[in-house]
């Protein structure tokens, strides 16, 4: 139940309102931003610190989709980039996906009323599109709806590089630099800049040695930037991305290249490339479904 106090249920009963909505958001670095599309910029102390609402009258979530019967509501936020505190290059690194959303409305006129909780979401991925974006809003209900704990699986559930895995990610890791360009995806590095670290002393590294790996981008427009790698070509030294960098790849950017891993136990990377099969966190002995036919 939303709670109100007695001050703007009477406002709110009169006929006569003048309410604004604000959001307060959280992203998962601790930073706290407020909009408003209010037409001034409002401050506003909700119990957890005041916040400055900055009137921002580019955004738009759609109607709230609310139920019942425990199904997860969702809305859309759509919107133009016009704020000082959101950027393209930030949304497009994703530093804002999984951000805390607390829609509230208020009288603007007179904030001492307080306010009355609308709803709370958490920020999907976001789709940018010429100066605007688009993100899904999830609320509180899909995280009943996410998976907790382990299911059994024959490949590893491990993060590579995590402390389950217990591989030092330094060890597994080479500087490179971009020596050609195709596109935004794909370009080519230097002679003697991938190895097979796996051998020593370390050897040329051959097809597919970094496929699942990551690019992390160090200079250039993309600097701060990493894409996972689809494939790597060993005799043109080719790296091609899952998805195209948010802006062009230049020759002579740096960047860190780290190897991926396949998530298979006795013959997969785990023991024939990472030695570390004892820490192999999947279940390869686990009947399939041809088991289950017979």
């Amino acid at each position: 139940m939303r709670s109100a106090s007695a001050a703007m249920i009477a406002h709110l009963a009169s006929g006569g309102t003048s309410l604004a909505t604000i959001v307060k958001v959280t992203r998962r670095d601790g930073q706290v931003f407020g909009f408003t599309i209010h037409d001034a910029d409002l401050v506003y102390d909700d119990g957890g610190g005041a916040v400055t609402y900055r009137t921002a009258l580019g955004y738009l979530a759609t109607p709230f989709e609310q139920s019942s019967d425990l199904n997860v509501d969702n809305t859309e936020l759509r919107g133009i980039i016009d704020s000082a505190d959101l950027t393209e290059a930030d949304l497009r690194g994703g530093i804002w996906d999984g951000a805390e959303l607390v829609f509230m409305a208020l009288n603007w006129a007179d904030l001492t009323m307080g306010h009355v909780a609308i709803e709370t979401f958490y920020l999907g991925p976001v789709r940018l599109a010429d100066v605007g974006y688009r993100a899904t809003l999830v609320s509180k209900m899909q995280r009943l709806a996410e998976r907790i704990g382990r299911i059994y699986s024959v490949d590893c559930d491990a993060e590579l590089f995590d402390a389950r895995c217990g591989i030092d990610a330094q060890d597994w890791t080479e500087a490179g630099s971009v020596e050609a360009v195709t596109d935004r995806a794909t370009f080519t590095v230097p002679a003697d800049t991938v190895h097979d670290l796996s051998q020593s002393p370390p050897a040329a590294a051959p097809d597919d040695w970094l496929n699942g790996g990551l690019v992390a981008f160090t200079s250039g427009a993309n600097a701060g930037l990493a894409m996972e790698i689809r494939d790597w070509i060993a005799a043109s030294r080719t790296i091609v991305l899952f998805l195209p960098m948010p802006f062009d790849i230049a020759a002579g950017d740096t960047c860190d290249i780290r190897r991926g891993c396949n998530k298979r136990g006795r013959e997969g990377d785990c023991k024939l490339v990472f030695d570390n099969y004892l820490r192999f966190r999947g279940f390869e002995d686990i009947p399939g479904l041809d088991a289950l036919v017979r």
